[in-house]
């Protein structure tokens, strides 16, 4: 160990260990996994009235499908998921109405 030390092979030994840790998680690592997501995100639907946890839902989806907040995909896809009657509310409580996925989950709310 100290011979490492003085010849800086703890160093290399390191960054073997994070390159080995790198290949392996790409490797290993579900590449289908921001399709499912994307897939159960366009399929998710607010049920019973439990605008939390779509939001808590929809934004863990939103993320690991790769979709950011600016994106206007991913509001669309926000809205599409809500209930006509609380879309309807939205557009008819805010003035201007909404036009960014932040102002229509508190909107939602």
């Amino acid at each position: 160990m100290n011979e490492r030390k003085s010849t800086g092979r703890i160093a290399e030994f390191e960054s073997h260990w994070k390159d080995f840790e790198k290949s392996f998680k790409d490797t290993f690592t579900d590449i289908a996994e921001h399709v499912k997501a994307e897939n159960d995100l366009k399929n998710l639907k607010m049920m019973g009235g439990d605008i939390d946890s779509y939001i808590a839902t929809f934004t863990r989806l939103m993320k690991m499908a790769g979709y950011k907040e600016s994106e206007h995909g991913a509001l669309n896809l926000f809205k599409k998921g809500l209930p006509n009657g609380l879309n309807v509310r939205v557009i008819n409580n805010y003035d201007p109405v909404p036009d960014t996925l932040k102002g229509w989950q508190e909107g939602a709310c």
